[in-house]
């Protein structure tokens, strides 16, 4: 699709190509094999112009319409990878929670709206796994030196 819409937009075979990166050639028979796979002509050829039939035309638009969707979703991933999201299950004792957590919580969020918490908060030490936490906050000794 990216490859036939550069073709028209560019005019010829050769200035797609050399945009992509591929030879002339390449670039026909990757068009050639496109209206094959159609089963209709989509450009009329002539040795100095291009003339998209009324299939192309129909198939330029939904390109274009597709190919702005996948620009962007892999930008919205992209930018997924430089602001963390996600929600995180954390334990936290009561006391713990009140002085230090409750302290640092707003700016936190602030600087990274796209998390976001369930808090158990409570004086007993919780199974990690069991009670699917993602983090912990202890103080002291650990019992378990698995952790």
């Amino acid at each position: 699709m990216s490859i036939f819409q550069r073709v028209i937009e560019r005019g010829s075979f050769a200035s797609a190509a050399a945009d992509m990166g591929l030879s002339p050639s390449a670039v026909s028979k990757l068009v050639t094999r496109l209206e094959l796979r159609l089963g209709v002509r989509l450009i009329n050829r002539t040795t100095r112009r291009l003339a998209l039939t009324p299939e192309g035309e129909i198939y330029l638009e939904r390109s274009r319409d597709i190919l702005r969707a996948i620009d962007s979703v892999e930008a919205e991933i992209a930018s997924a990878r430089l602001s963390p999201r996600g929600h995180l299950r954390v334990h936290a004792f009561p006391t713990f929670a009140v002085d230090h957590l409750s302290l640092v919580l707003p700016d936190f969020l602030a600087r990274y709206p796209r998390i976001t918490f369930e808090f158990l908060v409570t004086n007993r030490a919780v199974d990690l796994i069991a009670d699917n936490v993602d983090v912990a906050l202890r103080v002291g000794e650990l019992t378990d030196s698995s952790l």
